[in-house]
Formats: structure tokens, C-alpha cells, sequence
């Protein structure tokens, strides 16, 4: 639900327990939990060290599943910092070892986190076959959490390929469940969604008014990814409103993020867009 400081808490409460009685499963999940808060805040070092510890901590329990949700999970931060290649060896391995475990659950998180990677490889087809299959057993376990990220990958799937109408209907049904949930982090990637089809329709107005709501919650949720995301499609709405001075202005926090999370691709990007504006 986007509080990240109380769930940490609560993850180092585990940890002590889990040490105190020398439980190393224990202790490996509440080190993966605390990894995936400093991935989302931007401490990325940080992030990267907690993992490692994670895996031996794993290892040593002997824990399948724990060891699939960390290949996933350091999957995610080679995806952030532009190792494609590397993310897709980790996330095979995820999915490896969830089939091995005759977890669905787990088998359903990489295959969300497969289908956004071959969206932003512009595999359309195999991002599309990937979330599909995720979307059916995230309906059938009745896991709506998954079934919402599902719901906002398929709507960035669309938008990517500019099929507006398409985009439209699952990026309404990722909202809904996002308010239904309380959700503020999915509520403010729904809406950073909904702006991208809105101004390829033109309706710049609507779409800067969902960024600014989308900045805020990201802000107060802590996550810094999300927050890059947001600024830089703001800057995007700005630019083609011709307000050159504002769209550099959110560009330049855009790129900021991306260079404190390593997010190469990204930052690079936005390089190229501040180009446009002062060639």
C-alpha cells in the first residue's frame, strides 16, 4: 500500500527475531523485503548487497521458492540499470524454479515482469503472450493485486502501439483495482498510463492535471522509479503544448532519478529529448 517506512519496520523486527533463534529462511525473507524497499527507494548499493546476502541466506535454508523470487527480484534491477540480457538469464531462472516448486503465484510474477521487459524490447507479440498467460492465473488464483499489474502492463502494451481504444479498457479495470485496493502506488502508475494514451489523443489539459496527481502519490510513496517515470511524461505533455522551458524543467528531474538508480536506458533517453529543445 506505498507505506514503506512501517513495512520496514516490521521486516527488521522479523530479521532480529529470525536471528535470534538462528531461523537463516526467516532471515533471508525479511533481508529480500528490506532489499525490495531500498530498490524502491533508489538506494541501489545498498539494494544489491541485501540481495547477495539474501541468496546465501536462501542457499543455506535450501528455500526453491525464496531462491526463484530473488533470481526475479535481481532480475528487476539489472531491467532498471539497462542489462537486458542479464535480466532475461535472471528471470528465466525465476521462472525455473517457480515451475519446479509448482508455485503459480511465483510463475505469475515473472511472467508479468518478462512481458514488461519484451514491451520495452518492442517484442509486442511476446510481451502480449506473457502478460496474457500471467492475467489467467492471477483471475484464477483470484489475486487481484496481480491481476491490477497485469490489468497496467497490458494497457502499457497498448499504449506502446498506439491502440488507444485497447489501452483504454485495461487501463480503466487497473485503476478500478487500484482504488478498490487502496493502492496508491498502482493508482498513480494507472494514471502515468492514462496520460500517455490521453495525449496521443491530444487531450494535453487531462493529461498534465494525471501526472501531477501520479508525481504526488509516487512522492509520498517513496518510489523513486515511478517518480522518474512520471517527470519525464510530463515533460513529454509540455513539450507538445510548446511550454519548452517547463518540459525541460521536469525532464531535468526526470533525469536525475534515472542517474541515481543507474537506469541507463532511461536517463539516456531523456538526454536525447533535452537535445530537442536546445540543439
Amino acid at each position: 500500500l506505498g507505506n514503506l517506512s512501517e513495512s520496514e519496520d516490521h521486516y527488521r523486527r522479523s530479521l532480529a527475531l529470525a536471528e535470534e533463534v538462528g531461523y537463516p529462511g526467516g532471515q533471508a525473507h525479511a533481508v529480500n523485503c528490506i532489499a525490495i524497499i531500498a530498490h524502491t527507494r533508489g538506494e541501489m548499493d545498498q539494494a544489491v548487497t541485501l540481495y547477495r546476502r539474501a541468496v546465501r541466506l536462501a542457499s543455506i535454508a535450501g528455500d526453491l521458492r525464496l531462491t526463484g523470487m530473488l533470481a526475479q527480484n535481481r532480475g528487476v534491477l539489472a531491467n532498471v540499470r539497462g542489462d537486458l540480457d542479464g535480466a532475461l538469464v535472471r528471470y528465466f531462472a525465476s521462472l525455473r524454479s517457480f515451475e519446479d516448486a509448482k508455485d503459480d503465484e511465483g510463475i505469475s510474477w515473472v511472467l508479468n515482469n518478462l512481458g514488461m521487459l519484451h514491451t520495452d524490447m518492442g517484442s509486442f507479440e511476446k510481451a502480449q503472450d506473457f502478460l496474457s498467460r500471467g492475467l489467467s492465473i492471477a483471475k484464477r488464483r483470484g489475486d487481484l493485486h496481480m491481476e491490477g499489474l497485469f490489468e497496467l502492463n497490458l494497457a502499457e502494451l497498448f499504449n506502446s502501439q498506439e491502440r488507444w481504444e485497447e489501452a483504454d479498457q485495461h487501463c480503466r479495470r487497473s485503476l478500478e483495482i487500484a482504488e478498490e485496493r487502496g493502492d496508491p502506488l498502482r493508482r498513480a502508475e494507472a494514471l502515468k498510463q492514462r496520460s500517455i494514451l490521453e495525449r496521443g489523443q491530444g487531450r494535453l489539459d487531462s493529461a498534465g492535471s494525471n501526472l501531477l496527481e501520479a508525481a504526488r502519490l509516487a512522492g509520498e510513496g517513496q518510489d523513486k522509479l515511478l517518480g522518474a517515470e512520471v517527470f519525464r511524461e510530463l515533460g513529454e505533455v509540455q513539450f507538445q503544448a510548446g511550454d519548452l522551458a517547463q518540459a525541460e524543467e521536469s525532464w531535468l528531474q526526470a533525469l536525475e532519478g534515472f542517474q541515481e538508480l543507474g537506469a541507463v536506458l532511461d536517463a539516456r533517453a531523456v538526454k536525447e529529448r533535452l537535445a530537442q529543445i536546445y540543439p
